[in-house]
Order: structure tokens, then C-alpha cells, then sequence
């Protein structure tokens, strides 16, 4: 059986190569890729995610890690703090997917969310993106969402999303147990081959 530590050190030995990072190989498709996990797995992806990222600064390879949750954080905290969500979480608790809606709208995708990581991508030097944070946004934001939004304004790197569940090539399954989204446009990193 395959542990965590041994799918990241192959997934070392491809992302530092020059074909890799020169999007070699692809057929002109864009450059993103699906490093699926066991969602067991999830308190040790952190610290795994960073000791990729050091091996590979080591290599002279800079990534640029959107966390989800972290940009989720500082975009509420942009929008008058969370204790503002939290407070209206409690007065509308008696009305079922009034705070989803609402916390929806704080981070409405196309409006606010993907601003924010364009201008991210746009400002800070990058070899490589990673995505990370899928996990602790759920419901209210769903990766193929990100996904698809991002073909519009990265495709110059390669783009690796960190997964906690299945990804089939034609499918994401979170925590391998809720229903899949159909995604086409992606490699499973675990799988690809130089």
C-alpha cells in the first residue's frame, strides 16, 4: 500500500523536472493536475505540502500556495471581520441555507474569489501553483468551481490541486464518498507520466 510520504516523493521527482515546469508533452492541454489523498490523510497533508515546497525552493522552483481557507479568511476579514458572519450565522440559524447563501455571496466566485487569486498570481514571482485548503471550504466553495474558473487566468504554470479524495481522470470524488463532479481538464499527478 501506497503511504502519503511516498506519493509526494514521486510527486517531487516529476514536478522539479524542466519537462514539468515547461508544460512538455501535454499536447496543448492546460497544465493542471489533481494530486488526489485519502481524506485520512488530511492532518498530515499540511506538513507534507511544506516539505515539498522547501525541496523544491532548494531546486530554485518558487510556488505560489493558494490555501482556499486562507483566502476565504482574509476575504471576510476584508468585509467587515468574521465575527460579522458568525453573528449573522446566529441571528438567522431558524432559516435553513440563509448562511450558505449569504456566505456565498461574500465569496461569490467570479466577483471576488477569482479577483483575488488573479491579483495573487499577477503579483507574486511563481514557478508553479499549488492549491490547497479544498477540504475546509466545503460546501460553500467547490473545487471544480475553482477549476474551471482558473482556466481563464492561469495556464502559464503548471497548476496542482490538493485533493482529499478520488480523482479518476474524468471525475472528482470528495472524502471518496460524496457524489462526483464531472472534471475533464485535469492529470491525477499520482498517475502522470514524463
Amino acid at each position: 500500500m501506497t503511504n502519503l510520504t511516498t506519493l509526494f516523493k514521486q510527486a517531487f521527482e516529476k514536478i522539479r523536472t524542466t519537462k514539468f515546469l515547461n508544460k512538455e508533452g501535454l499536447g496543448g492541454e492546460i497544465p493542471f493536475f489533481i494530486f488526489p489523498y485519502k481524506i485520512k490523510w488530511e492532518s498530515e497533508i499540511n506538513g507534507e505540502i511544506t516539505g515539498l515546497k522547501k525541496r523544491l525552493k532548494r531546486e530554485g522552483i518558487e510556488v505560489l500556495e493558494l490555501n482556499l481557507y486562507d483566502i476565504t479568511i482574509d476575504i471576510l476579514e476584508k468585509k467587515g471581520g468574521i465575527e460579522k458572519m458568525f453573528s449573522l450565522e446566529e441571528r438567522q440559524k431558524h432559516r435553513p441555507g440563509y448562511f450558505m447563501k449569504a456566505l456565498q455571496s461574500a465569496l461569490n466566485i467570479q466577483e471576488v474569489f477569482i479577483p483575488y487569486i488573479r491579483e495573487q498570481i499577477a503579483n507574486i514571482p511563481h514557478d508553479l501553483i499549488f492549491i490547497t485548503g479544498v477540504a475546509p471550504v466545503y460546501p460553500y466553495i467547490r473545487s471544480h468551481v475553482i477549476l474551471n474558473n482558473l482556466h481563464s487566468i492561469t495556464d502559464r504554470v503548471p497548476t496542482i490541486m490538493f485533493y482529499p479524495g478520488e480523482y479518476t481522470g474524468n471525475t472528482l470524488r470528495l472524502f471518496e464518498a460524496l457524489d462526483s463532479d464531472n472534471y475533464y481538464r485535469a492529470y491525477n499527478l499520482n498517475h502522470y507520466q514524463l
